[in-house]
């Protein structure tokens, strides 16, 4: 007797493709959309800085703009675009000038589609600032160099350097001042020029900070001395 066996016939992908249309099925879109990354360049600046972000939407959807924003301290902005054929973007975005230091969150959603996973942006302070000066508060001969450094709203202090130039032909440079309070946390210190580390002579001096980020302030106010 011959035993007739069921004939399994698979759906090829086009056909399947085929069913789900007429059936007026559509995948739902995951949780940050697949978990598709956001990318930022930079990760960190001032405020005015412009961002560019970066991702992909959801490849399922026909995705006809992107929304992408930044919210932090003090303030929050905006702005749109197009994805390309494959649902990649770029757009760029710019930090409040209203914006805090510190971390800020930076979002992006398709339509259709849903949004992406949010990435941070580091809102960074204005440059450390530093002071030079001599404890009289004049250039009387023989004085030692002193001053101050402030990174307010930074990570704090790091080192100060003092840069020398000679008025009559002796050397020119750059030194490490004496810094005892400098570090992480530390937004207010006193420094002091190393005794002895300079040759006797009629200088100009200007300090500059440097805060543990490696972020290099301006140059200080100068001060011109004898050394003796």
């Amino acid at each position: 007797m011959q035993v007739r066996r069921p004939v399994r016939r698979w759906l090829t992908g086009g056909a399947a493709a085929a069913l789900v249309a007429i059936a007026g099925v559509v995948p739902a879109a995951p949780a940050g959309a697949a978990g598709n990354p956001l990318t930022l360049s930079p990760t960190h600046g001032p405020v005015g800085t412009t961002i560019t972000v970066s991702g992909l939407c959801p490849a399922f959807f026909p995705v006809t703009t992107v929304g992408v924003s930044i919210t932090g301290p003090g303030g929050s902005a905006s702005a749109s675009g197009r994805p390309d054929h494959f649902g990649a973007f770029s757009i760029p975005l710019q930090v409040p000038a209203s914006m805090a230091p510190g971390p800020a969150t930076v979002d992006a959603a398709c339509s259709p589609g849903g949004a992406l996973d949010p990435a941070t942006f580091h809102v960074d302070g204005p440059p450390p600032t530093a002071t030079i000066t001599t404890p009289s508060g004049l250039s009387l001969p023989g004085e030692p160099l002193v001053g101050t450094a402030s990174d307010a709203g930074g990570p704090g202090v790091q080192a100060v350097l003092v840069y020398y130039f000679s008025y009559i032909g002796g050397p020119s440079g750059v030194l490490a001042a004496q810094c005892p309070g400098c570090g992480v946390g530390h937004q207010n210190v006193s420094w002091t020029m190393p005794h002895g580390a300079i040759p006797p002579g009629i200088y100009a001096f200007v300090a500059q900070a440097i805060d543990t980020d490696t972020v290099f302030g301006g140059a200080s106010n100068v001060v011109s001395l004898i050394l003796e």
